[in-house]
């Protein structure tokens, strides 16, 4: 039986098909920094991003579909 996710979560099936979509970042080795690489704040996952903005589309969807 499937894991049973909430509305707001991606699936793993589904994030193994946008994962690829969302450019990942990288330091230009031409440019000078201040700080080393990984200096700072650890970066969000990319999937808990996703599922934050992904949420108010869940939300609105509801309000549009039931007219609540």
């Amino acid at each position: 039986m499937a894991k049973r996710i909430q509305s707001w979560e991606v699936s793993d099936a589904f994030w193994e098909r946008v994962s690829p979509l969302i450019p990942q970042p990288e330091r230009d080795r031409e440019k000078s920094y201040k700080r080393i690489a990984g200096g700072g704040r650890k970066p969000i996952p990319y999937r808990r991003v996703f599922e934050v903005l992904n949420a108010p589309c869940i939300f609105i969807h509801h309000f549009v579909s039931t007219g609540h």
